[in-house]
């Protein structure tokens, strides 16, 4: 079972909405007047359903304090001021977790996979994530090694070194790929679609990433996953993982990361039977009963597809 991170917009009018603002909406493609919820959702093959959600609040709004307050939103949430959508993700992810919600990895997109400070925190959880990395993430093949800032020379001018230097070069994950020998890719079939089983081609690399900031080094696992398209073209995917080597296979980590494809008929779902983005209130508790009562619909809908899976078997 996956906990699956992601967001999504609901495009509104006007100024007065909990949380509205001009802001990139991902459903839409481009910047629009909308309000965006980073949500978690359940999967386990081709079953899923909503658990969480969260709704992200622009610079504008979180450093408005009487515009929040006018919205009803809570006092413990207009203290935390502004959250990004990384660190909206882990307070639903540790909730889940403290509320014993079982679940065997987290996985996201390449927002996401990038934030450092997410992947470190759910480490300390000791959960296992598996998440897209951008095309341009940077990772070294060989253990980096910080090295103390020189001691300032007696006579110089300008300020001491206070920075460590990292040695060892480091390489962005999308020239991994260029270097692959084509017996370097393993063929999986990932899942059984509208079109037959989709297959990918994919390569699996230990590797290291580092936090600048803290000076801190991670030994990671790249994932990365190619997918002939009907046009003939390839469609490449980054995927980093906290997975000890040898406790999952390719197989394994690769099917965890294309359950993301079930986040999105989340969406699709809760949005086009359920009516969760078709609502006239703009206050806090209104929103959150809201989108509460659809969760809980979308739950209803799960439990009646498990119950006939049977007779009317889906694919998975």
């Amino acid at each position: 079972t996956g906990l699956l991170i992601d967001e999504t917009g609901i495009k509104k009018a006007g100024c007065e909405s909990v949380g509205v603002s001009r802001q990139y909406c991902g459903n839409l493609g481009k910047v629009e007047n909308s309000q965006n919820l980073v949500m978690a959702a359940l999967s386990i093959g081709a079953f899923y359903t909503p658990v969480d959600q969260e709704l992200f609040l622009t610079e504008k709004w979180a450093k408005d304090k009487e515009r929040m307050e006018n919205a009803g939103i809570p006092d413990e949430r207009v203290k935390k001021g502004l959250q990004t959508k990384p660190e909206l993700a882990f307070e639903m992810i540790k909730r889940q977790k403290d509320l014993g919600v079982e679940f065997d990895y987290v996985a996201g997109d390449g927002l996401y996979g990038n934030d450092v400070k997410l992947l470190k925190k759910i480490d300390a959880l000791d959960l296992l994530f598996v998440m897209d990395v951008h095309k341009t993430q940077r990772v070294y093949l060989e253990k980096p090694i910080y090295t103390p800032p020189p001691p300032k020379k007696e006579g110089t001018k300008g300020r001491k070194a206070t920075r460590s230097t990292l040695t060892g070069d480091s390489i962005r994950v999308d020239s991994l790929m260029l270097k692959l020998e084509e017996e370097s890719w393993k063929t999986i079939k990932i899942r059984k679609g509208t079109k037959g089983w989709i297959v990918s081609d994919v390569y699996g690399v230990n590797l290291h990433t580092v936090d600048r900031k803290t000076e801190e080094i991670y030994d990671r696992f790249l994932l990365i996953r190619r997918t002939k398209l009907d046009d003939g073209a390839f469609e490449y995917k980054y995927i980093l993982t906290n997975a000890k080597q040898g406790r999952f296979s390719l197989e394994e980590l690769i099917k965890m990361q294309a359950q993301r494809y079930f986040v999105e008929r989340t969406f699709q779902e809760i949005k086009g039977d359920v009516g969760m983005d078709q609502y006239q209130v703009r206050g806090w508790r209104a929103l959150q009963h809201h989108l509460s009562i659809c969760s809980l619909v979308q739950l209803f809908i799960l439990t009646e597809k498990w119950r006939f899976k049977d007779e009317m078997p889906r694919h998975g």
